[in-house]
């Protein structure tokens, strides 16, 4: 089979009458993607409200989450403002595909993520849990300041 592009050379390099391959070094600057065999997880930050509004006013809960169950509906629930009241609403993950530019370079795609907003006003903390319909959950917090 002949493979256009790819020579033994890309990947190994000689050394005396042997073979090794090459280690790549991790960049430390960039984000690794996760893989669907990672457990699900959840990120949740808080945005206090935009001016003129203030004291008073709702800032927003964002939350994103990813490798739940792909093109599943997720229940997020929030404990807002240290256990005062719950909010909970409904988030549809992405769904899993196939992405290919031309036969040669074909991408798959997990799905899984989501991302979700909620209202909450601010002064405490925020408790934040996930759960999928297949029995996929995560949990995260984050404080709201004032």
């Amino acid at each position: 089979m002949n493979m256009p592009g790819f020579t033994a050379e890309v990947s190994f390099y000689r050394a005396g009458r042997r073979y090794r391959s090459r280690q790549a070094t991790p960049a430390q600057d960039r984000v690794v993607p996760a893989f669907p065999w990672d457990p699900p997880q959840i990120n949740v930050s808080y945005q206090a409200p935009q001016p003129p509004l203030g004291e008073g006013f709702p800032g927003t809960l964002v939350i994103t989450g990813e490798n739940f169950a792909p093109d599943a509906e997720v229940t997020v629930t929030a404990d807002n403002c240290s256990g005062a009241f719950h909010d909970r609403t409904q988030v549809h993950t992405s769904p899993s595909f196939d992405y290919c530019p031309n036969p040669l370079f074909c991408r798959h795609y997990f799905g899984g993520e989501f991302s979700a907003t909620i209202p909450c006003f601010c002064g405490g903390a925020s408790s934040v849990t996930a759960n999928d319909t297949v029995g996929n959950f995560a949990t995260g917090a984050a404080d709201l300041p004032c």
